[in-house]
């Protein structure tokens, strides 16, 4: 039942592609016949504008159409995972969203408001929150929109944080200038990942080989911050729908795949026998 109106929505945006690309090869055949026909100049000037207008109002509708297809298969994706998904939520929504992944503002540098849809809810036992955020970025010249897809889990809160990004060639010249990331006994996860904790003994427990083995298989777009209470993992990149059942339950895969001995990290001691 969810697939026609996406389906129906998608042909639409077809249509108006194509209707987009007829447009500009009117107006960029339009000098090449005005040169062959020498029609009046007057006649040039109004198909230039009047086709030019027309493929960028194509354009922008095509654009929208496209959005609204893919927030459509997102909600029918977060549907059958038996997540509600809110598209544009209220101010009051993104704030109580926001709150458990707030200490990621380095990334998702405009807080609350850059969030564009979220899906929250229980899945695979544990209370999971999804979102997109965005944000522009202007280098002087161009701007242009960064992308982050978050799926976030609770752990306790008691836990230091971890974090890892892809590493890649600056953080190797870093090394060799000193600024050093914790280093495992895998040389390949050394090279793919760059790992940062106030504590190498916790981030040694926490990545085992088990863990290592399945984070060398992750996008380069990944990335993961553990701390605050949070378990999250972060893609700079927009999500497939086909994905969201692959990334909303990954924070929790993790977890099920740490060791015990993690559940008494942090815990308060045990009272001494009077």
């Amino acid at each position: 039942m969810d697939s026609a109106p996406t389906t129906r929505t998608r042909s639409d945006a077809r249509w108006l592609i194509g209707a987009a690309v007829l447009a500009f090869l009117i107006v960029a055949g339009a000098v090449p016949a005005f040169l062959v026909i020498r029609f009046p100049v007057e006649v040039l000037v109004v198909i230039l504008a009047v086709g030019s207008v027309a493929l960028l109002v194509l354009v922008v509708l095509a654009s929208i159409r496209s959005q609204k297809a893919r927030i459509e298969a997102l909600r029918a994706a977060a549907r059958a995972l038996g997540l509600p998904m809110t598209y544009k939520p209220p101010a009051a929504v993104r704030e109580g969203v926001f709150a458990p992944v707030a200490h990621l503002k380095k990334s998702l540098t405009t807080g609350a408001k850059g969030i564009t849809w979220c899906a929250t809810g229980h899945a695979g036992g544990r209370q999971v929150l999804l979102l997109e955020h965005q944000h522009a970025v202007s280098t002087g010249h161009t701007t242009h929109i960064v992308t982050w897809t978050v799926a976030s889990c609770a752990c306790p809160r008691a836990w230091p944080t971890l974090t890892l990004g892809p590493e890649n060639v600056l953080h190797r010249l870093g090394g060799l200038l000193g600024m050093d990331d914790i280093h495992l006994e895998s040389d390949q996860f050394n090279r793919r990942w760059r790992v940062h904790s106030g504590n190498p003994d916790y981030a040694i427990l926490v990545l085992t080989p088990e863990v290592q083995a399945w984070l060398l298989a992750a996008p380069r777009s990944e990335s993961w911050y553990i701390g605050y209470g949070q378990v999250t993992c972060l893609r700079r990149a927009r999500l497939r729908p086909e994905e969201m059942a692959e990334l909303v339950f990954r924070p929790a895969r993790l977890l099920d795949m740490l060791p015990p001995e993690l559940a008494a990290w942090g815990a308060a001691p045990a009272p001494r026998a009077s």
